[in-house]
């Protein structure tokens, strides 16, 4: 409701400025073209005559619209504590997950990310389909696993949202499948890695098209087979991981590391029902221990229990 009450803010606050506009583009129109419309000239007139008031009330708008978005993003000092607790705990679930992480290991390379279920996501960003943000066929009610916490001090501003629908079988990603299947779901073992698409760069639409014009013209390079090993590559890690090449290209455009190795669980509230997913991803040799471990298990219901502790699962 909140992030919902945000985006109406912000649409408000954009309404307005086209209202602004508008009010520019009548002060600056001849009235003399409009005398056979008689609505348009009724219209521009009626701005022209009111343009002070609707740009004082404009003004006014837009100045409350970011005053009650600025409320609803910011954080109170309680909340502030909260995730700074939550994120030490990941931490701690995190050096038990990847017992044998050097220090110099980059914190991203190795993450605990909880994600949470949700019925409803009021946008998403970057678009899963052309036209529409939740993909085709899809709607904001569709039933989204979205980052809730993540360890480490940097890549917490993920905006990484999988489909997780009442079809299930239409699941997206690591967490999606985690969620679907209700239990431990891994791929990219300590013997059966991901393919490493870390030190592979992202190749434009344009150079895709040029690969594509000597393919036509039957000359071979050897861009032309380091793209096809590539391309290769990116479809094997897009099918394992559940994901579409689309978003695999995506991240590697970013610049993302894309992990070698992924293992997810389910997270239940007090009532034993499925609340979200905890996933450990790792991007270099260090893959996560197994669920059957029992530094494993101890450290799992340590984290849960800090989680119910402030209330995680009730917000």
């Amino acid at each position: 409701m909140k992030q919902l009450s945000y985006y109406i803010s912000k649409s408000v606050e954009w309404a307005t400025v086209f209202v602004l506009g508008w009010v520019g583009y009548a002060l600056d129109f001849d009235l003399e073209r409009l005398k056979k419309d008689e609505f348009l000239h009724w219209l521009v007139d009626t701005t022209r005559a009111e343009a002070p008031k609707i740009v004082i009330c404009s003004v006014m708008i837009i100045g409350i619209s970011k005053i009650i978005s600025w409320a609803l993003i910011r954080k109170s000092i309680e909340q502030v504590l909260i995730d700074r607790n939550i994120s030490d705990a990941l931490d701690k679930f995190r050096d038990v997950c990847f017992p044998n992480l050097e220090k110099s290991v980059p914190v991203d390379h190795n993450r605990v990310t909880l994600f949470k279920h949700v019925e409803w996501k009021s946008w998403i960003h970057p678009f899963k389909g052309i036209f529409n943000p939740w993909g085709y066929w899809r709607w904001p009610w569709s039933g989204w696993l979205c980052v809730k916490y993540r360890s480490g001090h940097v890549t917490q501003g993920g905006t990484t949202i999988f489909l997780a629908p009442d079809d299930a079988q239409n699941s997206e990603g690591v967490a999606g499948e985690t969620w679907r299947r209700g239990e431990a779901y891994r791929v990219g073992g300590q013997l059966n890695k991901l393919p490493d698409l870390n030190k592979d760069s992202y190749k434009s639409n344009i150079y895709v098209c040029w690969i594509y014009f000597l393919k036509k013209l039957c000359i071979s390079s050897d861009k032309m087979d380091s793209y096809e090993i590539l391309r290769s590559k990116v479809y094997q890690y897009a099918e394992n991981t559940n994901t579409s090449p689309k978003l695999v290209w995506q991240r590697m455009k970013k610049r993302k590391t894309c992990p070698t190795s992924i293992l997810g669980v389910v997270i239940e509230n007090r009532k034993k029902e499925r609340w979200g997913v905890l996933i450990m991803d790792s991007s270099n040799e260090h893959s996560c221990i197994d669920t059957s471990d029992k530094k494993f298990r101890e450290g799992l219901s340590a984290l849960i229990r800090e989680l119910r502790r402030y209330d995680i699962f009730e917000r």
